[in-house]
């Protein structure tokens, strides 16, 4: 499973995708949930699991959709 995170001001999404199918999850999201942004550089990221921690793999990637001067 893969899930993209779009924290764009205005269409802020969370879409899940197994084998090729996009599914919305944003209702799946805890109530208290917030999103947050990356900083320009090095960011800190920790996660966690309940159970078979050793078989969880993150990868984070991050697109800067503007380019200023």
């Amino acid at each position: 499973e893969r899930i993209v995170v779009t924290t764009e001001p205005g269409n802020k999404r969370v879409v899940s995708i197994i084998d090729g199918i996009e599914e919305n999850i944003f209702e799946q999201l805890d109530q208290g949930s917030t999103f947050i942004h990356l900083n320009v550089g090095e960011n800190v990221i920790r996660y966690n699991a309940d159970e078979l921690l050793e078989q969880l793999e993150v990868y984070i990637t991050y697109k800067n959709y503007y380019i200023g001067i």
